[in-house]
């Protein structure tokens, strides 16, 4: 019998491993003076970073008390890190995306402003708001993304969040006509529902509307002659949080001569603050002109009287308006003459409320207060 013994020989091959070197990291500090992103004096590395297209490897401090304002799109890039420490502000001028892998933080005191549209992308979870994040625009996370810490957002559009993602630790999205707040206390919407701005013999009464508010301190209204330069004529106190239709009333008794612009502010217990609409008045100095309502307040089904006072003017169009401008009545008046009587039906299906009667001459706006009662 033959045995045949075969031998199996193993041979090994050696690869060398070799490790993929990552890009070192380059830390850019904004430096000098506050100013534009793409000025290489900013920054202390004699340039100044990429922003369509962030380099993943970069990290980009704003501090020193800047402002840095970038006028284009900015894409944080995975690997990308920006903070904005307390006291400054970036600004960005453009949309904004923040990339999943992206690293975005700004301080307690720190500010991102941006000019656009935000997009926190799909599993984005590296975003640390402690300070403030004002958008004039929208903002919109993706599934699985998160805007964490203790501080604020606001948008004057919506705030909105696909899937699981999450804005303070909400999935709630909001809507609010007037813009939006988030903070770790949920998401709420900053509703102003109307402003208006009319002329009533020698002063100009100031009226507006919340839907709701949050965090609210106080109202300021300033007024402008060209819609630049503005100046602070008044403060009422806010509501604070509220989630009901609030209505505040305030009269500038020394209205600017001509046309001039008057404007709402809206301040923060933490002293953010945002603007709302601009609406034009036409005030004519020394004119004694006045309308007087009554009686006033009325029961629902009476006839509210106009009394004309002062007037240099002969025709005004007739207006009755809710706090919301809801228009009830309208009709043209013409023959107008000092005391003349005009009578306005108010019918029993006008709910209870507050009404603006406002009557319109070529060269004059009058308007008054109608509170409106059931009869019990």
């Amino acid at each position: 019998m033959r045995v045949i013994f075969k031998t199996l020989f193993l041979l090994t091959i050696s690869i060398p491993l070799v490790l993929m070197a990552q890009p070192p990291t380059t830390t850019y500090n904004s430096q000098s003076t506050s100013g534009d992103w793409k000025t290489n004096a900013k920054w202390d590395q004699g340039s100044w970073p990429a922003h369509n297209q962030t380099n993943g490897s970069h990290i980009i401090n704003i501090t020193n008390d800047h402002k840095i304002t970038l006028t284009d799109v900015l894409y944080v890039k995975s690997g990308t890190e920006i903070n904005v420490t307390a006291d400054d502000t970036l600004e960005i001028i453009g949309n904004v995306t923040f990339a999943n892998g992206s690293v975005v933080n700004v301080n307690s005191g720190g500010v991102l402003k941006i000019t656009g549209n935000v997009t926190n992308n799909n599993n984005s979870n590296t975003i640390t708001i402690d300070g403030l994040i004002d958008i004039t625009g929208n903002f919109n996370g993706g599934n699985g993304s998160e805007i964490n810490g203790n501080g604020t957002m606001t948008a004057t559009g919506t705030i909105t969040t696909d899937g699981s993602g999450t804005v303070f630790g909400t999935t709630d999205d909001c809507m609010g006509s007037g813009g939006c707040t988030a903070a770790p206390g949920g998401v709420l919407p900053v509703e102003l529902i109307s402003f208006e701005a009319n002329t009533n013999g020698n002063h100009v009464e100031l009226m507006w509307v919340t839907g709701s508010e949050i965090n609210n301190a106080y109202f300021t209204i300033e007024r402008s002659t060209d819609g630049k330069e503005w100046e602070e004529v008044l403060t009422t106190n806010g509501a604070g949080n509220s989630n009901q239709v609030v209505e505040y009333f305030e009269t500038d008794y020394n209205p600017l001569n001509g046309v001039s612009y008057y404007r709402l502010r809206q301040t923060d217990f933490d002293g953010i603050y945002k603007y709302f609409n601009i609406v034009p008045v036409k005030f004519i100095k020394n004119s004694n002109g006045n309308i007087s309502l009554f009686p006033n307040p009325l029961n629902s089904g009476e006839t509210v009287t106009i009394e004309f006072t002062g007037i240099e003017t002969h025709e005004f169009l007739i207006v009755m308006r809710d706090v919301t401008g809801k228009e009830f009545y309208s009709k043209m008046m013409v023959n107008i003459e000092n005391g003349t009587l005009v009578g306005v039906p108010t019918e029993t299906d006008i709910p209870a409320g507050i009404y603006i009667i406002t009557a319109t001459s070529e060269n004059q706006i009058y308007s008054q207060k109608l509170l409106i009662k059931k009869t019990p």
